[in-house]
């Protein structure tokens, strides 16, 4: 009887916030939150530009600062606890590149896990199945009995 065993590991990073440690796992869902900050606040950026160019008001302004704010808080609370997102803005002193950047650090560890997981996993089905690595062999070489 043949038994698979299935590896469930999923690859996480570990977050410390205020002296609490945070898991945060490298599944789907993660991956997707993370992605999906830097898309929306390079719109964000670009909308600011946009303003910028011409005479825009504070109101728009202000609405504009609010949406990434609430983007940007709504990330981190989904990837480490409500609340969290709050504590990283107050101590950023408001600051969305600030938070933006935490985003994007958290973006590029779980990316590195990912790797870090694949690459072990090749390792083992090489150390496993050694033939599948081994080199051709040159089909023009002689033998060694052969003149």
């Amino acid at each position: 009887m043949t038994v698979l065993n299935l590896s469930t590991d999923v690859p996480h990073i570990d977050v410390r916030l205020d002296g609490k440690t945070y898991s945060v796992y490298a599944n789907d869902e993660n991956i997707k939150i993370a992605s999906s900050i830097a898309s929306q606040s390079t719109n964000v950026q670009g909308k600011l530009t946009e303003l910028a160019q011409g005479q825009p008001s504070q109101e728009e302004i202000a609405k504009l600062l609010g949406d990434l704010k609430a983007t940007l808080v709504n990330a981190i609370d989904q990837l480490l606890e409500p609340g969290a997102g709050e504590k990283i803005w107050k101590q950023t002193h408001g600051s969305s590149e600030a938070v933006a950047r935490a985003i994007g650090q958290i973006q590029e560890a779980l990316k590195r896990e990912r790797e870090k997981q694949a690459k072990s996993e090749q390792d083992k089905l090489n150390e496993s199945f050694p033939v599948a690595r081994a080199k051709k062999r040159n089909k023009n070489a002689k033998s060694v009995g052969t003149k």
